[in-house]
């Protein structure tokens, strides 16, 4: 499979670099030369739309987050070259990599169990600015794209970007935000949804994701996890506070994976970065 990525994405990178031997990805993005650097394919618009050549490919995959323009708008810097590249491939499986931001999130309760399980048919109904915006960008995206499939990642992690890479060199900002239910997937699932969509006939459903594990958790049983594996002690109130947040779930990821996660939560996860690391 060879897939055209916009954007030059942390997940985009992964499905490259972990799915090698499944598919080639190709970078659409504004500095080709810097992902060039590194050993990535890559183009950009221009060359795309000067090319006389047709560019073959058998999906797309929009990593690109909100962009607004001189006036405030909404855009999408890639549009051109997309249409493009779509008319050569007519029907091409298009995949839009957006956030569970998009879900209401503002809620406490006494008990982890009391707290509300959302997934794919609960209502949007973003509480931050970030959420706000990812919400637009998805109706946005649809627009152009009808037929497009929605992944609403949870907490994207891997080597090199986890938690406790952050706690073992002593950034404790995350701590900040009490005792959160944050519900996360690893990169690599997150890499096998996308290449799972877009395996996915025209007509087949789904179009909306929630790309999570199995187990959401609340920052008191990770802080815990990690202060016992790392062997490290972590500052901040989380231990007395009160649960808050959701836990985000999903009817279709484990279903789209083959009936398993190769990390289906964070402590299988997490041994994995500390193992490549």
């Amino acid at each position: 499979m060879r897939i055209l990525c916009l954007g030059g994405s942390y997940t985009g990178k992964a499905i490259a670099q972990l799915l090698a031997d499944r598919c080639e990805v190709v970078f659409l993005t504004r500095d080709p030369v810097a992902l060039r650097r590194v050993g990535f394919q890559a183009t950009s618009s221009t060359a795309i739309l000067n090319s006389t050549e047709q560019i073959l490919i058998d999906m797309v995959v929009d990593s690109v987050p909100p962009v607004y323009n001189a006036d405030g708008r909404l855009t999408h810097p890639y549009t051109e070259a997309t249409n493009s590249v779509l008319k050569q491939r007519e029907n091409a499986p298009i995949v839009h990599l957006s956030s569970t931001s998009v879900y209401p999130s503002m809620f406490s309760a006494e008990l982890e169990d009391d707290l509300p399980v959302l997934d794919e048919n609960s209502p949007t109904g973003p509480e931050s600015a970030r959420g706000g915006r990812r919400e637009a960008l998805e109706e946005y995206v649809s627009g152009l794209w009808p037929g497009i499939r929605i992944v609403r990642s949870g907490g994207i992690y891997g080597p090199g970007r986890w938690l406790g890479g952050r706690f073992r060199v002593g950034d404790f900002g995350r701590t900040g935000s009490g005792n959160k239910m944050v519900s996360r997937i690893h990169v690599y699932d997150l890499a096998r949804l996308v290449l799972a969509l877009g395996n996915l006939s025209d007509n087949e459903g789904p179009y909306v994701v929630n790309a999570v594990d199995e187990k959401p958790s609340s920052n008191r049983e990770t802080f815990t996890y990690l202060e016992r594996r790392l062997g490290i002690k972590i500052p901040g109130g989380w231990r007395a506070a009160r649960p808050k947040g959701r836990k985000i779930v999903s009817n279709y990821v484990k279903t789209l994976l083959g009936g398993r996660f190769t990390y289906p939560s964070y402590e299988e996860g997490f041994d994995n970065c500390l193992t490549e690391e």
